[in-house]
């Protein structure tokens, strides 16, 4: 398993926890926004490489849903 799929693997967890934790607060446009982003994370999985700009929008998606 390469470096970069483990860390997706980590931050789709960190996301599930995310919704998680939050689920009384998760209604609306902020699920339809978690679900997106959660999509596109587990689309990159299929990638066998990452660009920068896909490097770069998970880095934002790890600092937003970091608990």
């Amino acid at each position: 398993m390469t470096k970069q799929r483990k860390k997706l693997k980590s931050l789709m967890a960190m996301m599930l926890r995310w919704a998680e934790r939050d689920k009384k607060q998760f209604i609306g446009d902020k699920y339809n926004t978690w679900k997106k982003e959660f999509k596109y994370v587990v689309g990159l999985q299929d990638k066998t490489s990452l660009s920068r700009i896909h490097m770069i929008e998970c880095n934002k998606l790890f600092r937003e849903y970091r608990c």
